[in-house]
């Protein structure tokens, strides 16, 4: 039974105590990451289940809920039963879970996101497009951009912005990761272009700085605006934690308002999320003849690589921290709760994101708060982060406090 003394000392843990994003104020330090939920219409909308995820979420006392990347035009989506935030006629079924969310005193950030030369035809519609034609995991080569296509997208994400403040939300976080249509124009490995949207630095850059600038114009110098980025891609030629600090540095020196800092790509996938890899899956539902054998072979190979670290992206966040004047959202492979006050004591990041382990069980924060959990439950299996409604498959194993 847990005493009032040790409640009360829980309660003074630095995971507890408010922290700001610009003129936002977070009850404690822990964020939901962004999770692709797969529980969207088929054409973005809100939906039930995920009110009903959003609202176990908030009950489960976490200080702020950034949602599954929305797509922000029809071929920027990415899979099935996505959030969208493409057109007018989803706003009012977001601002109701927004409202609902409100209630908790909880601050929901929406993550816009176009899936670039990661999508697929049959999710697409049509080819994916990107900044140039550099096939994609699955052998697939987009169509490159034209620079009207460019600034198409650009406006798109300023409107899906736009659209996001009129639903309630909080503020936004642009996805510049993963390796997503933003990210492939940082990338020199995905952008081979020679107009001024590729080649130099700066010229990679130019694509996200435009999408920053514009959103800023449209919503305003108080109105939050994150920002999703790799630190490193684990590819030959992609971004590392060289580029990665100075794209962060450029970033907080124009004003963004938060670094949400991750890494990897579909093509390095379980690096984002280090811990087993789900190999029956894998092989047994998606794969097929050669391709199975294929894939066997790279899963095997990677395993050792991908082992799960606590805490496996804390150096990139040191380095990143001391060029930037905004908070540092951390993510990846956080599930002990004195290493996690550790981190936020010693000052590498501002705030906690937790992913899997909310999955697993959306409660942990408020057990944490009651002295009731030192560490999460989850057992880093990654079922959980298939191409199925996102949920944990080894439930069967309770949570202690069960």
């Amino acid at each position: 039974m847990v005493t009032l003394s040790e409640k009360e000392t829980k309660d003074m843990s630095i995971l507890f105590e408010p922290k700001s994003i610009a003129q936002m104020i977070v009850k404690n330090r822990l964020v939901r990451a962004p999770t692709v939920e797969k529980m969207a219409t088929d054409d973005g909308g809100c939906t039930p289940k995920l009110m009903d995820l959003y609202t176990r979420l908030a009950e489960g006392g976490v200080g702020m809920i950034i949602t599954g990347g929305a797509y922000t035009q029809r071929n920027g989506k990415g899979l099935p039963k996505q959030i969208g935030l493409h057109r007018d006629e989803v706003i009012e079924g977001y601002r109701q879970l927004t409202e609902r969310m409100h209630r908790y005193d909880v601050k929901v950030i929406t993550q816009l996101v176009h899936t670039g030369r990661q999508g697929t035809v049959e999710v697409v519609g049509e080819t994916p497009i990107a900044p140039s034609a550099v096939p994609n995991v699955l052998g697939i080569p987009p169509i490159a951009m034209s620079s009207k296509q460019i600034s198409e997208a650009m406006e798109n994400f300023i409107r899906a912005a736009a659209r996001a403040r009129e639903a309630g939300f909080d503020g936004v976080e642009i996805h510049a990761a993963h390796g997503y249509l933003i990210h492939e124009f940082l990338s020199p490995r995905t952008n081979r272009r020679q107009d001024r949207w590729g080649g130099s630095f700066e010229n990679r850059m130019r694509f996200l700085v435009e999408i920053y600038q514009g959103m800023r114009e449209h919503l305003g110098s108080d109105y939050p605006i994150l920002l999703t980025l790799n630190a490193n891609d684990y590819l030959e030629d992609g971004l590392g934690i060289d580029e990665a600090t100075l794209i962060a540095e450029r970033m907080s020196s124009l004003g963004i308002d938060g670094i949400d800092l991750t890494a990897g790509t579909w093509e390095t996938h379980f690096q984002m999320s280090r811990g087993d890899i789900p190999k029956n899956y894998w092989l047994y539902i998606r794969a097929q003849g050669e391709e199975k054998e294929k894939i066997e072979a790279k899963l095997t190979h990677m395993a050792e690589e991908v082992k799960f670290k606590e805490a496996y992206l804390l150096d990139y966040a040191r380095a990143i921290k001391k060029k930037i004047q905004c908070p540092l959202i951390l993510v990846g492979g956080l599930r002990t709760v004195k290493v996690m006050e550790e981190i936020l004591s010693e000052g590498p990041a501002d705030f906690i994101s937790l992913c899997r382990p909310l999955i697993r069980d959306p409660e942990f924060p408020n057990l944490i708060r009651r002295g009731l959990a030192e560490r999460s439950s989850c057992i880093n299996c990654n079922l959980c982060l298939t191409d199925k409604p996102v949920t944990c498959y080894q439930m069967r194993y309770r949570p202690p406090h069960f």
